[in-house]
This record gives C-alpha cells, structure tokens and sequence, in this order.
C-alpha cells in the first residue's frame, strides 16, 4: 500500500489525514511483525552469520522506530490552510520514504557473499 492511496478525491483534510494515520498505525505493526520474525529467525548458518543478523535487526528496530516516530507526526499536519495540508503531507511523505530508502545502510558494512548471491537470486525472480 502507498501512502497515496489513502487519499480519495472529495474527501476532507481530516478524512484525508485519518486515512495516512491508519496507512501508517498499519506501516508500525507490519514493522513489530518484521521485528519479531528477524528475532525469531536467529542466525543464518553463513560465514559471517551473526553480523548479517545484527544488520537485519537493527535495520528492522530502527525502521519501527522511525514509523512509530511517523505515526506521532501525522497527528500534528495541518488541514488548514488546504495549501499548507497538502505541503505538508508531501514533506511527511518524501521523509517516509528517505527513512525506508536510508535502511540499506545497515548491510553497507556486511561482508556476506551467500546472502549477496541469495539477494541477487531473489531480485532476479522479481522479473
């Protein structure tokens, strides 16, 4: 789901709005699932296996940090003016999206040729 498609034409600010808080109440318990599943995982039985299961879980709290800190900003953009709602929510979108974008940089410093190879098999099945 993107953030987006919680907006309807017609609707309200506040509708609007209400629509981006569930988006993102969902977005922070995707992320306690995520959380909890890399915990449950353990380490994988590769070279290297527990520094790429740190990576994996530090990635993952920070991601749910980062949306829980989100799930708090959305309560605070303005509906009013409607210039000021819509600049604000494109902000609050585009900083989302950097947070998502900026959790590669938790495997930067991962030396783990099984799980690069793994990621590589993986995105070729994304076609």
């Amino acid at each position: 789901m993107e953030l987006q498609e919680g907006a309807e034409p017609g609707q309200s600010p506040e509708e609007d709005r209400d629509g981006l808080q569930r988006f993102v109440d969902g977005a922070v318990d995707a992320s306690d699932t995520l959380v909890e599943d890399v915990e449950a995982a353990g380490e994988p039985d590769i070279d290297d296996g527990g520094e790429v299961a740190e990576a994996f879980r530090s990635a993952a709290e920070d991601t749910r940090s980062e949306l829980e800190d989100a799930q708090d900003e959305v309560a605070q953009i303005p509906t009013d003016p409607p210039d000021a709602y819509r600049t604000a929510v494109d902000e609050f979108s585009t900083g989302v999206r950097d947070t998502i974008e900026g959790i590669a940089e938790h495997f930067q410093n991962v030396d783990a040729p099984e799980l690069d190879m793994a990621l590589d098999e993986a995105s070729a099945c994304q076609g």
